[in-house]
């Protein structure tokens, strides 16, 4: 008999073993496909993101553009360009004026 209960405990035991392998591996299953998800959220994120900042930086050159900002100070601000009587020259400190 004490053999037969020591059969019954190797396979109880190699049961037990299998069964929490199993478990294991499939919680590895579904921890990759979560991390596949969130990796294609993130990848989509990501493109998302680098679209939108090179919208802004086409946005920002053209901002900057000398003929808009030319065209912004005269149209939106009335401003010109100053004749030579009107341009004043400040001397930097420790300059002296001639």
């Amino acid at each position: 008999m004490p053999l037969r209960k020591s059969r019954i405990e190797w396979a109880a035991a190699g049961f037990l073993a299998f069964t929490a392998l199993s478990l294991v591996s499939a919680w590895f299953n579904v921890q990759a496909v979560r991390w596949s998800y969130q990796d294609q959220r993130l990848r989509v994120r990501w493109e998302d993101l680098k679209k939108n900042e090179q919208s802004l930086d086409r946005r920002l050159h053209e901002s900057l553009s000398l003929d808009r900002l030319d065209r912004t100070a005269r149209e939106r601000f009335h401003l010109q360009v100053p004749s030579p009587d009107q341009i004043v020259l400040v001397p930097e400190k420790g300059e002296t004026t001639e």
